[in-house]
């Protein structure tokens, strides 16, 4: 039954987040992708939601969240995340962060990802680098702008 509460939740969301998409300030995104675990060395599939609030042009801050289908799942959860802009097509980002599944850990994010424009719809390709529990994480992800 735990299994299936954060994906609940997570579309519960997702229907909220057209409110929130209507002012050009915020910014909320759904994507999916795989992980690679470094402990263990296992890849899993996840999806994942971010909110983003621009202070500016170049800055802003929010939050991510993962959910990862392993055995335990595992839910990763960066608060606050600072945004950058360096270009409009490129976003870096770096937050803290916190995992709960077969324990609660606590390490650090890294990522950046660009936006490929193609009509009413954007691709969203993402790499992110988490380091916790003395280990190592690499996300890729692709998500879908509309």
């Amino acid at each position: 039954m735990t299994k299936i509460k954060f994906p609940i939740l997570f579309c519960i969301l997702f229907f909220f987040s057209i409110n929130l998409s209507a002012e050009e300030q915020d910014r909320f995104l759904l994507g999916g992708g795989i992980i690679h675990l470094s402990k263990p060395s296992k890849t899993y599939f996840e999806i994942g939601a971010e909110y983003e609030h621009r202070i500016d042009q170049l800055w802003g801050v929010g939050a991510q969240g993962n959910y990862i289908f392993s055995d335990p799942a595992i839910t990763l959860l960066a608060l606050p995340v600072l945004f950058i802009h360096p270009i409009p097509s490129i976003l870096l980002n770096v937050s803290p962060l916190f995992e709960f599944g077969d324990g609660t850990h606590i390490g650090g994010r890294i990522g950046a990802r660009g936006t490929i424009p193609l009509g009413a719809i954007s691709f969203i390709p993402s790499l992110g680098l988490d380091f916790i529990n003395g280990g190592t994480n690499l996300i890729l992800g692709l998500g879908l702008q509309f």
